[in-house]
């Protein structure tokens, strides 16, 4: 797995591979990479303000959201064309404190999932700018199960490649609902539980027929012994 991103179970990791090395022809893709990485050498740390105003807001305009503050630390997200169709949240993490805090009143996971169920929506965002992840409000244990990209060590890095998977993740028409209700991150999870289901079908087979095939050796000579 890239250091620059994790799958905690919301994709299988063979769809994922998949989707996520489809090369993206955005020609606004590297404007994008050098747009955000220097908005995070200026960026300032010193409040939850004025890191949400000087880097995670920004962020969100290079990616194409548009966007307003629903609370000090809750974003409200829509696209940048049609600011009447709130489409998802983004939950800001303050600075110093850990992403992966479960406890109570610092489980960040708990409140993204829980500010989601509330406006109604299903996939949203969670961040401390460091880190960003995809959560899914509908999973068995949506606190544990998200993708997480690391866009710190892709800066650091100028890993262009890997920002790609940055880019493919955090864009709007990922979250924006059509006619069916149905949003792209709805369609990438069920191609992925179809591409699970493929596997294991393949792989009970595989099994059975091994399984028959020392039942039944064709070899006249295993017979006689």
């Amino acid at each position: 797995m890239s250091r620059s991103y994790r799958n905690e179970y919301l994709f299988s990791e063979i769809y994922l591979e998949s989707i996520t090395q489809q090369p993206i022809t955005d020609e606004n893709l590297r404007a994008s990479f050098q747009t955000i990485k220097e908005w995070r050498e200026f960026a300032d740390k010193t409040s939850l303000e004025q890191w949400i105003t000087t880097y995670i807001e920004p962020v969100l305009d290079t990616l194409g959201f548009g966007h307003h503050k629903d609370s000090e630390e809750l974003l409200v997200l829509f696209p940048d064309v049609d600011k009447s169709q709130p489409m998802s949240l983004c939950y800001v993490v303050p600075p110093g404190e850990d992403i992966n805090c479960t406890l109570k009143g610092k489980h960040w996971a708990e409140k993204i999932i829980r500010n989601l169920r509330k406006h109604n929506f299903q996939w949203g965002i969670l961040t401390d700018g460091l880190y960003w992840r995809i959560y899914h409000t509908k999973e068995p244990t949506p606190y544990e199960t998200y993708v997480e990209i690391n866009l710190e060590t892709i800066l650091n890095n100028q890993d262009y490649a890997a920002f790609q998977i940055f880019y493919f993740f955090f864009r709007p028409g990922n979250f924006t609902r059509g006619e069916n209700g149905e949003c792209k991150f709805d369609i990438y999870k069920e191609e992925s539980a179809k591409t699970t289901e493929y596997i294991e079908e393949n792989l009970r087979a595989t099994i059975e027929r091994e399984k028959k095939r020392r039942r039944c050796p064709t070899n006249p000579l295993s017979r006689l012994s």
